[in-house]
Parts: structure tokens; sequence; C-alpha cells
């Protein structure tokens, strides 16, 4: 049997991403491919941050 504390979050991490398109979707799906977590799902969470909730720094390089 499962507990829940399975599913309380421990790490979360803030990314951004820039999408350009003229149709939304597009531009939606060009700003999660740009802010690298487009593979990943997305979900909706509460905006209440546990105390035993950490952030993990996420860093990119830069392409000039």
């Amino acid at each position: 049997m499962l507990e829940g504390r399975q599913f309380v979050p421990r790490k979360m991490f803030f990314t951004k991403g820039i999408g350009v398109h003229r149709e939304k979707l597009t531009s939606f799906e060009m700003a999660l491919r740009d802010a690298r977590v487009a593979r990943y799902n997305l979900v909706r969470v509460s905006s209440i941050f546990l105390p035993t909730v950490r952030s993990s720094a996420r860093r990119r390089a830069r392409i000039s």
C-alpha cells in the first residue's frame, strides 16, 4: 500500500524559456524546449512551499 508521504515534494527548481511563433501552442512548445523541460509531464501544484522542500539550482550554458 502506498503512503501519502511518497507524493510530498522534496525538491523544486525554477526555469524559464522563450518561444515565439504565430501559433500559440507552437510558441508554448518552443518555450518548453528552450527551458529544457519539454520531455517532462507538467502538473499544477499548490503555490504553498513546505519547509521541507529545498530549491535546487539549475544552470544553463549561455550560447552567444
